[in-house]
């Protein structure tokens, strides 16, 4: 088809192909469309099909050529790969496609321009980077499919992602790879795609998506702002991923919206987080689908909570400022290393940390209603003025170095309505001002009080007092019990104390074990100077310890017993057992009589 100049100037005409193929075969050189100078060809809404020695389509300087929704189908018949298109002039395309055999699409000297994003993408030779170069509307989806190498930039500029496209990541990743990258300002906005369109997804083996940067927005409670699956893999290295929606994850209704997703049922890690922003759930955390186990994060990435609700992902030790908590995935569990009383609760109450780590000093009351690990790593929990410092009602682990206070009268450390486990720490009243066992001097309690199950081993608890026991194990009186027993949540509910190492000293008895309970002792060393290292009511085995008391006690252990059945005082002891002092002595109530001889069992 020659399409010469007119004498008279300039032209233009359009061809409305309305749905229909036009077939131009040549095996001359020339193109199977050849424009001339001064000539505007507008050809749309159908298919240009060809065969040539030369290319399909050639423009001469000072022409223009315009393709809207057209299909170019062309056979190359020449041993060198021409381009279908090759003009001298103007080519402006839009929603075009190529089915291309022995061919390429365009010539890389032509001057293009495109009118949408859509077709910059389609017809980008291998290695190109696309930028936007003003506000664009994605409207339909894209697929990379031919393998190339792709970089979109977008600048200071918004992509768009309009609605209609249905269940589909709208940059759909299938073949080779693409990097989106930005300025400050630059964003792809999926708030007007449908709730479940991705805004961005790699889904075929092979493929691999990487961001840099810019910010990627949606609000669905269905998908997220990026998807990786099916063997294709997402390299997350910067950027901000916002889901506005505050209802939760669909097809789990507890986690919030997820900021980014992958696929359930393929194997292997597809998201690989070493920087960005996260708004929704906390990538750390993986997938919620039953069947990812999975990391998102990169072998040194980290993710700090921020105390605007956000999540940061960083690589290295310096952690983020601002940061009220930092949590990490090693091979076997997820932690949380927390820094505020805030960060702490949340840690405490979230099953999907099994160890929270104490990142600092904090001042907090906490209550344990789960299976946890608590690290002091050096640090002091301090409890809320009246409140105690924590109470457990689960399975709570506590370790590490590090100091669990306090302050507060008629307060304890740690109260136990559960299992508990202290394997370290230390455990104290820093201002306990008990007088004597008459006078409070308004400040004075247990340090540790368990009605559940309690083992101690490794840990160091003191107490300067001389008006509550440190320790107690069990229920003081009637009261107590009818206020405690509802709130205990082992099995057989019977308070059970068992301590095999650690370095206990203070109170008016070091060790109180009261009725309805059950303790064990298999070591330690235990102080008293008031009146005994173990004050034992009901059932009470000593294998071994070390029982040290001052001049002023009563004896290193008394066992007592009243009537009722609560306080049977039941005491068996090992020849293992060594103290000073007062020795031993078994009485009913509070009989003021003294053992004057040292002992040992």
């Amino acid at each position: 088809m020659y399409i010469p100049t007119r004498a008279t100037g300039a032209y233009s005409f359009t061809l409305d192909l309305n749905g229909n193929t036009i077939t131009i075969d040549t095996v001359s050189g020339f193109g199977c469309i050849e424009v001339q100078s001064g000539v505007t060809v507008t050809v749309k809404n159908g298919t240009l099909a060809g065969k040539s020695n030369g290319n399909f389509a050639r423009g001469a300087a000072g022409s223009s050529i315009s393709l809207e929704n057209v299909t170019i189908d062309f056979e190359g018949l020449n041993e060198e790969v021409k381009p279908a298109i090759a003009t001298d002039g103007e080519l402006a395309v839009s929603n075009v496609t190529f089915d291309l055999v022995n061919a390429e699409a365009i010539d890389e000297n032509t001057a293009v321009t495109y009118q949408t994003l859509w077709d910059e993408l389609n017809l980008a030779a291998d290695g190109a980077v696309v930028s936007l170069k003003e506000n664009a509307v994605l409207d339909k989806q894209f697929k990379f499919t031919e393998g190339k190498k792709l970089t979109l930039d977008l600048g200071e500029y918004t992509l768009t992602i309009g609605e209609g496209m249905g269940n589909v990541c709208a940059l759909d990743v299938r073949s080779g790879s693409l990097t989106i990258r930005a300025g400050a300002k630059g964003a792809i906005d999926g708030t007007q795609a449908d709730e479940t369109t991705v805004p961005v997804g790699v889904m075929a083996q092979g493929a691999t998506l990487t961001i840099e940067s810019g910010t990627i927005t949606t609000d669905t409670k269905y998908e997220s702002c990026v998807y990786a699956g099916f063997g294709g893999i997402a390299y997350i290295k910067g950027g901000k991923f916002v889901n506005l929606c505050e209802e939760p994850f669909a097809y789990d209704q507890t986690s919030p919206a997820l900021a980014v997703n992958v696929h359930d049922n393929t194997s292997g890690q597809q998201m690989v987080i070493s920087g960005g922003t996260f708004v929704g759930r906390n990538p750390v955390l993986g997938d919620t689908n039953v069947n990812r186990t999975e990391s998102y994060m990169a072998a040194d990435a980290k993710v700090a909570g921020m105390a605007d609700g956000s999540f940061v992902a960083f690589a290295g030790e310096e952690v983020p400022e601002g940061a009220v908590a930092v949590y990490a995935q090693s091979a076997d569990e997820v932690s949380a290393e927390v820094y505020t009383a805030e960060a702490l609760a949340a840690a405490l109450a979230d099953g999907n940390f099994e160890t929270v780590v104490l990142g600092a000093d904090i001042t907090a009351s906490v209550s344990v209603e789960r299976t946890v690990t608590l690290d002091l790593n050096g640090k002091t929990l301090k409890n809320v003025e009246g409140k105690h410092t924590i109470e457990n009602y689960g399975t709570l682990t506590v370790i590490g170095e590090g100091t669990v206070d306090n302050v507060s009268h008629g307060r304890g450390a740690v109260v136990n309505y559960g299992t508990a486990y202290l394997n370290g720490g230390l455990y104290t009243r820093s201002l306990e001002n008990g007088q004597n066992s008459e006078d409070s001097g308004g400040n004075s309690w247990y340090v540790l009080k368990n009605y559940g199950s309690m083992t101690i081993d490794g840990a160091k608890v003191t107490q300067d007092g001389h008006y509550s026991s440190m320790i107690a194990n069990g229920y003081q009186n009637a009261t107590d019990r009818n206020t405690n027993y509802g709130k205990v949540t082992t099995a057989d509910k019977v308070p059970t104390l068992v301590i095999e190492s650690g370095e206990f000293a203070g109170g008016i008895n070091t060790v109180k074990n009261d009725d309805y309970a059950v303790m064990t002792i298999n070591g330690g060393t235990f102080k008293n100077v008031s009146q005994a290292a173990v004050l034992n009511w009901n059932e009470l085995t000593i294998t071994d310890g070390v029982f040290e008391v001052g001049e002023a006690a009563q004896a290193a252990i008394i066992t007592s017993y009243a009537a009722g059945g609560s306080s049977c005082g039941r005491q068996r002891s090992s020849d293992r057992i060594c103290g000073n002092g007062a020795g031993i002595q078994r009485r009913r109530y509070y009989s003021r009589s003294r053992a004057e001889h040292n002992h040992r069992l």
